[in-house]
């Protein structure tokens, strides 16, 4: 089949999709009602019908002209399962748009997520019409009841005794179907399938980050790419999803308070740089004045007045040096050109912070501090869960790492493992107040975002040291 669809381009096809699945794995079949532009690749379509069943692309998908799975049944599926398939003749679904495959009302399609849950969807042509101009190339109509979650075919039928036979807790039932979200995430998912090939568009170091992306996990990435506004929109998307308003003075300042602090100190002391002790540690004046700049919550208890006995500060040192805005010379610290135009200048000083994001010594501290700061960009806290699986930033962050192929022993990375190569970017982002601890509990994790978090992790994603 070529691109060139059967109905004429600038046709509406209104179409019904129902998740079939049996009366008692659960008491109501979901269904969703939608209008497609007749262009759209079935690619596209993909992303759409993830995004209003509420999926989060995980697992592998097909469309079938046909009974699913049937001999001679014609499918339609990612370039990577087409060629990887050697028992049947599917189709790039990238090179087919909806018009060639639905053509009128009546038209019957599945689309079968996860091959192994096997979650069929019967898809129906309810009228095909001309759209009107300006009208949005993707809009979800009507819909009804929550799509089980990933995962869980096999266990929609237990009981209380089978959940305990097999010492696991039942899960908590997904949120009741929300119309005016999901319309929303539909749109979303349609600009980061629209935005996909557009790479040369992009930031440099965030192509060679989507290069690395395969398997199921790269569609959310992409996903989230998209509704942070970093992956650029294309015909299919309505509009830009943000506007980057440049910070007023006070938040700048704010951001970059630990590491002006550090460079306050050192350009007090003098062109000739910062004494330091004979082991090569702050002097303990220096720690005392910059202890409340590296640990605002002062969760560091003790005399704070030695570096090698004080880890916050000494972390912000060494970190204020890996930004190459302090060098040591002679038993001396001492500013840098960067640095001295950094301490000038607070907004220097923020752009020099966020051009050398994501923070990292390693492949995999690079990856998930990309992915940290993406699910930043979205307005979610890396490390914390979601309501529902797959909109967490620790699911973002669990995905990304998968399908770029991290593992221990074969196996996905912990929430532990996860955090601990984020690690470098995530204090990063503490230090500029895009992340925040409970002042009540300041030893756990950050659990929630600055006022300035959004926008900052947006420009990290953007912006990168001239080349």
């Amino acid at each position: 089949m070529s691109k060139t669809a059967l109905l004429a381009e600038g046709t509406t096809v209104e179409l019904r999709v129902e998740l079939l699945v049996e009366s008692d794995e659960m008491p109501a079949r979901p269904w969703r009602t939608l209008r497609l532009a007749s262009e759209m690749p079935l690619a596209a379509v993909h992303s759409a019908l993830q995004a209003a069943f509420g999926w989060t692309d995980s697992h592998l998908h097909r469309f079938y002209l046909g009974t699913p799975f049937s001999a001679g049944t014609q499918w339609f599926g990612s370039p990577t399962d087409v060629a990887e398939d050697d028992l049947s003749e599917g189709i790039d679904e990238t090179s087919v748009v909806l018009g060639d495959v639905l053509t009128q009302p009546g038209d019957e399609l599945h689309y079968v997520y996860d091959l192994g849950d096997n979650w069929d969807h019967l898809v129906q042509v309810l009228d095909v019409t001309p759209r009107p101009a300006g009208a949005a190339a993707v809009e979800l109509v009507a819909g009804d009841h929550a799509a089980p979650e990933e995962d869980s075919r096999g266990s929609l039928t237990w009981d209380a005794e089978d959940w305990a036979a097999n010492g696991m807790q039942p899960p908590t039932p997904p949120p009741p179907f929300d119309l005016t979200a999901t319309r929303r995430e539909v749109r979303r998912a349609l600009v980061a399938a629209d935005a996909r090939p557009r790479l040369d568009e992009v930031a440099f170091p965030v192509t060679m980050f989507l290069t690395q992306l395969r398997g199921p996990g790269s569609g959310l990435v992409q996903w989230r790419l998209a509704e942070a506004g970093v992956v650029p929109s294309g015909p299919l998307a309505a509009g830009p999803l943000d506007d980057l308003d440049d910070l007023d003075d006070d938040a700048v300042r704010a951001a970059v308070h630990p590491w002006a602090a550090m460079l306050d100190v050192v350009q007090r002391a003098g062109a000739e740089g910062l004494t330091l002790t004979a082991a090569g540690y702050l002097p303990p004046a220096a720690v005392v004045e910059l202890i409340s700049a590296a640990d605002p919550l002062r969760r560091w208890i003790g005399a704070a007045n030695r570096e090698d006995l004080t880890p916050p500060v000494g972390e912000l040192r060494a970190d204020t040096q890996a930004l190459k805005l302090l060098r040591v010379a002679k038993g001396r610290l001492l500013l840098t050109p960067a640095g001295r135009r950094a301490a000038a200048d607070p907004r220097t000083l923020l752009t020099h912070v966020l051009e050398r994001m994501p923070v990292s010594h390693t492949s995999d501290e690079h990856d998930a501090g990309m992915l940290a700061l993406i699910a930043v960009a979205t307005g979610r806290v890396p490390l914390a869960p979601g309501v529902r699986h797959g909109e967490g930033g620790i699911d973002l962050l669990s995905a990304g790492m998968d399908s770029i192929g991290w593992s221990v022993g074969g196996r996905s990375l912990t929430a532990d493992h996860l955090k601990g190569a984020a690690r470098p970017t995530l204090v990063a982002l503490e230090r500029l107040g895009a992340l925040r601890r409970p002042e009540a509990t300041p030893w756990d994790d950050p659990n929630e975002l600055g006022p300035a978090a959004v926008h900052l992790a947006r420009r990290a994603l953007r912006e990168w040291p001239p080349r």
